[in-house]
């Protein structure tokens, strides 16, 4: 069968009429942006499978109809909540900080977490429609949505290589400049309502949080901060006194469970750098047999864990997480400094 013939690449209007009887793939362009071409398939596209295509070039990662149509949906009440009013710079700002709020990373498609990574796991969610949707991202199919949005609101954005490891990034084009963001290494900074490090120069401008309803008055860090300089540090319990403290400003149950941990290693980092505290993840099988993410804090052989029921980190029975380890009920990723000797969890 002709490739060409199921698979259809739509750059403008006029390629619509290279769909035909034999089509099952509509690959969209992503550069364009354009609202006349989404429109058109959400009323003629049912039986088409869709992925995301940059510069030519088509992931081939397919979403279904209703996940294209919903992707869509959410991107555009994304863009209506933005207030005409806002600057270019703002506009930014806005799909920045509600694209963080929205989407975590997941750490199945994490190459150095895993031994092996199972196809499912990039399936729905590394393209722009199964990332929004589905509220999981890689950082390719994060960096696509940025600019796909970015574009809708007749900003130029465009995708480049950040680092000599491959990671993308976004290049923002304002008033004859421009400035990189990286949206993927700030997720935890945003989901923790802290001052973001991956904006260009604009990371700690109170005004523009303000204007677009990031902030009311301070950044999360700055409560954050006068609250644990008071607090003793000597005290046998001092993480759990930390957690404790901390989660009443941070909306932990929103959260993923990555950026949790990127979260808890700054601040350890910063006010407890001299205590060997342990961050760990873990995963449990879920009922469709997928690996469901979630951290442990250790400290002096006492565990904590977020409490998504209660609301709240509570210990941990070390002996039980133990046995569940060795039972193969609960695994723990690749590279992990493990909180116990290899010895422990030998059965």
């Amino acid at each position: 069968m002709n490739n060409t013939e199921t698979i259809v690449e739509i750059n403008s209007k006029e390629d619509v009429l290279k769909v035909n009887d034999k089509t099952k793939y509509i690959a969209i362009s992503i550069n364009s942006s354009d609202n006349d071409l989404v429109n058109y398939f959400f009323e003629n596209g049912k039986s088409y499978l869709y992925t995301d295509m940059l510069d030519g070039k088509s992931s081939y990662i397919y979403a279904n109809y209703d996940m294209f149509r919903m992707g869509e949906e959410v991107i555009d009440d994304i863009i209506s909540g933005i207030d005409p009013s806002f600057t270019a710079l703002e506009k930014v700002r806005y799909i920045y900080i509600f694209l963080g709020t929205r989407i975590c990373s997941d750490i199945n498609t994490i190459a150095e977490k895993n031994t092996s990574i199972c196809f499912n796991d990039f399936a729905l969610i590394n393209n722009i429609w199964g990332a929004i949707v589905k509220k999981r991202a890689t950082n390719i199919s994060l960096v696509k949505l940025f600019m796909y949005i970015c574009r809708k609101v007749n900003i130029k954005c465009d995708i480049v290589c950040g680092n000599m490891h491959g990671k993308y990034v976004n290049k923002i084009y304002l008033d004859n400049s421009y400035f990189l963001v990286d949206l993927y290494s700030d997720l935890y900074n945003i989901q923790s309502m802290f001052k973001t490090k991956y904006f260009g120069e604009y990371n700690d401008d109170k005004y523009l949080d303000k204007r677009i309803g990031y902030i009311k008055e301070e950044y999360n860090n700055t409560y954050i901060d006068k609250v644990l300089k008071k607090i003793d540090y000597t005290k046998e319990d001092i993480v759990y006194v930390v957690l404790t403290l901390t989660s009443k400003f941070l909306l932990v149950n929103k959260i993923g469970a990555w950026e949790l941990g990127k979260i808890y290693t700054d601040i350890f980092r910063k006010y407890c750098p001299n205590y060997d505290i342990k961050i760990n993840n873990f995963y449990v099988y879920d009922n469709s047999s997928e690996k469901e993410h979630f951290i442990v804090i250790s400290y002096n052989n006492k565990a904590y864990g977020f409490n998504y029921r209660k609301k709240r980190f509570v210990e941990v029975n070390r002996t039980v997480l133990l046995e569940n380890i060795k039972k193969s009920r609960i695994g723990i990723y690749e590279n992990e400094n493990f909180f116990v000797d290899e010895k422990e969890v030998i059965a």
